[in-house]
């Protein structure tokens, strides 16, 4: 953990534990597009408009508003 780095948010301090939530934690959802561009992506992607994990799994890798990228854990 680099402590000269900034925490991603206010919610999300930086930590070694993980973060663990029922409920889609607000930070990663404002990444996610709206309107009829999440609709475009979920009907390209063949992803269901709810399932918001999988959205920000597969649009968030890069070139994504504000600093971070979401990439799936290497099996």
């Amino acid at each position: 953990m680099d402590s000269a780095k900034k925490p991603i948010s206010l919610t999300l301090p930086k930590t070694r534990q993980e973060y663990r939530s029922k409920m889609f934690f607000p930070f990663f959802y404002n990444v996610l597009a709206e309107g009829m561009n999440k609709r475009l992506q979920c009907r390209q992607l063949q992803i269901d408009e709810n399932d918001y994990f999988s959205l920000l799994t597969h649009t968030a890798g890069e070139d994504t508003i504000g600093a971070i990228t979401v990439k799936a854990e290497a099996a």
